[in-house]
């Protein structure tokens, strides 16, 4: 009886009669994180990072493990040189930014080191998705990018990919169902 007490006692003193120890933000005093304009160096580097991005697509259209290794490669040594440092942004999002090429370099690593398509496309897969992760961050503004997804990719999985053209051209199934995919979302930074 003494335990239920104390317990009962200490769960009213915690609640301190229904109060808050949390207030809820305060719109006022919270601050949007914010981004400013790319330098023309970090836009040069994205550009670069795309074009040989889009390369890479093309090779897995293509279906030639030998065009793929050498563009993926291609398109790591790209990655690692993108200067998100310069980033007229938030630490935050700089740092965000800074995270996300990093898993895109390890994804591209892993992806070289497969041997089989069918094992390079997942890696792809999840790479293609951290790079329009990285795209929304930096808000990328050279072109139009779009966002597909084609379910019966990756044994009905679903896969995505990126491309700077609305055509559907699969690079997960190119021979079976060369244009499965819908167009998800359309990136388009670009000042008008």
């Amino acid at each position: 009886m003494k335990k239920v007490l104390v317990i009962a006692l200490f769960a009213l003193v915690s609640c301190k009669n229904g109060e808050n120890k949390y207030p809820a933000n305060d719109s006022a005093t919270s601050v949007a994180l914010t981004k400013g304009s790319n330098s023309d160096v970090l836009s040069a580097g994205l550009a670069t990072l795309m074009s040989d991005y889009f390369k890479l697509k093309n090779s897995f259209v293509k279906e030639d493990i030998n065009e793929i290794k050498v563009n993926a490669i291609q398109l790591s040594k790209d990655a690692e040189l993108v200067p998100v440092k310069q980033m007229k942004a938030d630490a935050t999002i700089v740092e965000n930014a800074n995270v996300t090429i990093q898993s895109i370099i390890s994804q591209i690593q892993g992806l070289n080191g497969e041997t089989s398509i069918d094992d390079k496309r997942k890696d792809f897969q999840t790479m293609s998705e951290q790079l329009y992760d990285l795209l929304r961050i930096v808000q990328y503004d050279k072109e139009v990018v779009y966002h597909f997804s084609c379910s019966k990719a990756l044994n009905d999985n679903g896969g995505y990919w990126l491309d700077n053209s609305s055509k559907i051209e699969n690079p997960y199934l190119p021979k079976l169902t060369p244009k499965c995919g819908d167009i998800l979302d359309s990136l388009d930074f670009r000042k008008k």
